[in-house]
């Protein structure tokens, strides 16, 4: 036995040589390691180690063998790296003499059950426990100014940020946390739900790093940041929400969670960020939101189970590989009106049978920006639906919106929105809407909703009518100015918006310019500026839901009192030439 523990030592004195000769040894500090019990003694006063370089590691630094670490008093800083690896290691007693945990100090000690901080810790390093998966108990003392672990959350808690820095699969989140680390429920394995508070607005970089048992996860709306590669390799992840706050999907977010089905992306987020869904192969649909813009490299590769997707018109860039290896890929929809060309191989491998479609009219813009049949081999064809977000021009949500189409559209099986003209005036100068089903190309109307921002695919129709209506299209941006004279008839222009009492309504132009597929109102000034008809700002209006088949009956309802004339696009015009008006819901023709 003498004879081998000398050949140990003999082995062992090289190495510690080569330690302090690089200088990572600290000062008096004596190194025993007893291979047979696998503990390792570390002896001494000052830093246990101390490394300028994140490549510098101390010898006993990835020693699987190592079980236990016991470091005695006099020691003050525990440096970067200095149980890296050590995945062994399932004991670490830490004297009160320290006062500093380097980055990296235990990272990746897989089999460590449990950590005390002392009451003199000062500061503790990123990454220093990621990869701690083991970890059932921590413990910071009570008299600790820096950290602690109130209520026995079993974590560790930076007192002046309220960052949870450490977490384990026993962890019960406080409710004054308001950020959760770096990597800090890393390769918590048993850990399979979490309760997030609200008082939480960031959740950083790798906070549940391959935490492989993890099934499902509410975000609270209060988070309005996630970090890189969040839930990186969270295998069994099945459901996330997603809160409407957070703007952004960051890198390999959901890298490798292959057992998650299907996710939407909440309207607001305008960046998926390289490999967010990279290796999802689960994933059988997903949710792209009319704010997007952004699409980078490898974002949905290897999707392999991912059958169709929706490309928003907000998209002006798709990068390198981004749908790359989406072997089930047999339905491409874009809205984009403005083809551009996409990053290499963005679409390599998909199947044969991938038939993209384009909005009508947009074939040939398509193809001559890359779209083309040898990368959709089943086809480039236009839609016979336009669709259409229940959007401002900014964006926003709402559950009404002026718009107009190039196209005539068929509202007549479309349930969540619903169409309207502008038929006149009610006695109390509120503009009465007429409800419509078949809207002729290039017709204003309002859409009505009881859905804020919801999406609806409307049929494109060859059917053709004519309406006494006061709204007017701007289907492509125009400039239109607020006040303007028409047939010696002075107009005032007016948008659909919110009134100063809350209420939806036609208000004042914010400037001079009205966004494509919107439309605007055109009011007579002298009506507009009389008496009781400015409502703070704007027009009420006043609804006639029924469904109508006969717009002109709805004009001798009593309580219309516009006797003027109007033309077939339903302009208010003075009949001092020849053609056919709309009078009182009737056709007149002068000759």
């Amino acid at each position: 036995m003498k004879k081998q523990l000398l050949l140990f030592i003999l082995t062992l004195l090289p190495m510690l040589a080569m330690a302090d000769a690089n200088g990572s040894c600290g000062t008096n500090v004596t190194y025993t390691f007893v291979s047979s019990t696998g503990t390792l003694t570390i002896q001494g006063s000052g830093a246990m180690t101390n490394y300028a370089s994140s490549y510098s590691r101390p010898w006993y630094a990835y020693r699987t063998d190592i079980s236990s670490v016991i470091i005695e008093e006099g020691v003050t800083s525990i440096g970067n790296y200095a149980f890296s690896g050590c995945s062994g290691l399932t004991s670490a007693t830490i004297p009160n003499s320290v006062t500093t945990i380097g980055e990296y100090a235990f990272y990746g000690c897989s089999n460590l059950p449990s950590v005390v901080i002392n009451d003199n810790i000062t500061s503790i390093g990123e990454y220093s426990f990621f990869g701690c998966g083991g970890l059932t108990s921590i413990i910071v003392e009570g008299g600790n100014a820096f950290y602690n672990s109130n209520n026995q959350c079993n974590a560790i808690i930076e007192t002046s940020t309220n960052t949870l820095v450490r977490g384990c699969k026993t962890t019960t989140i406080p409710n004054d946390v308001k950020s959760i680390g770096i990597g800090a429920f890393s390769s918590c394995n048993d850990l399979t739900s979490i309760s997030i508070p609200n008082s939480v607005t960031i959740i950083y970089g790798g906070a549940f790093d391959s935490c492989r048992d993890l099934t499902s996860v509410t975000i609270p709306n209060s988070v309005t940041s996630i970090g890189y590669g969040i839930f990186y390799g969270c295998s069994s992840l099945t459901s996330i929400t997603i809160p409407n706050s957070v703007t952004s999907i960051p890198p390999q977010a959901f890298y490798n969670c292959s057992s998650l089905i299907s996710i939407t992306i909440p309207n607001g987020v305008t960046l998926i960020d390289s490999d967010a869904f990279n290796n999802c192969m689960g994933l059988t649909s997903i949710t792209i939101p009319n704010s997007v813009s952004h699409i980078s490299g490898s974002a949905f590769e290897k999707c392999s189970s991912l059958t169709s997707i929706n490309l928003p018109n907000s998209l002006t860039y798709i990068g390198g590989s981004a749908f790359k290896d989406c072997t089930s890929l047999v339905s491409v929809n874009s809205q984009i009106e403005t083809p551009f060309a996409f990053g290499s191989s963005a679409f390599n491998n998909v199947p044969y049978t991938c038939v993209l479609t384009v909005p009508k009219g947009t074939r040939d813009a398509y193809i001559a920006a890359g779209w083309t049949e040898s990368v959709f081999k089943g086809g480039v064809v236009e839609s016979e639906n336009v669709t259409i977000a229940m959007k401002t021009g900014s964006g926003a949500d709402r559950t009404m919106i002026g718009y107009s189409s190039q196209y005539s559209l068929d509202f007549t099986g479309i349930n969540d929105v619903r169409a309207y003209i502008a038929i006149g005036f009610t006695d109390t100068k509120n503009v009465l809407m007429a409800r419509v089903n078949v809207v002729p190309a290039n017709t204003g109307i309002v859409l009505k909703s009881d859905i804020a921002g919801v999406e609806v695919e409307v049929p494109i129709t060859t059917s053709d009518v004519y309406y006494a209506n006061l709204l007017k299209p701007a289907v492509n941006n125009v400039t239109i100015y607020p006040t303007e004279d028409i047939d010696a008839v002075n107009y005032t222009n007016l948008m659909v918006g919110k009134l100063a009492n809350e209420q939806m309504g036609f208000v004042t132009l914010p400037s001079s310019k009205a966004y494509s597929n919107k439309c605007y109102l055109q009011v007579p000034t002298a009506f507009y500026n009389g008496p009781a008809s400015a409502r703070e700002g704007g027009l009420e209006m006043e609804f006639v839901d029924t469904e109508t088949t006969d717009i002109r009956s709805l004009m001798h309802q009593g309580s219309v009192t516009n006797d003027a004339y109007y033309d077939l696009q339903g302009r208010k015009v003075i009949p001092g030439k020849k053609g056919i008006y709309i009078h009182n819901g009737k056709k007149v023709i002068v000759r």
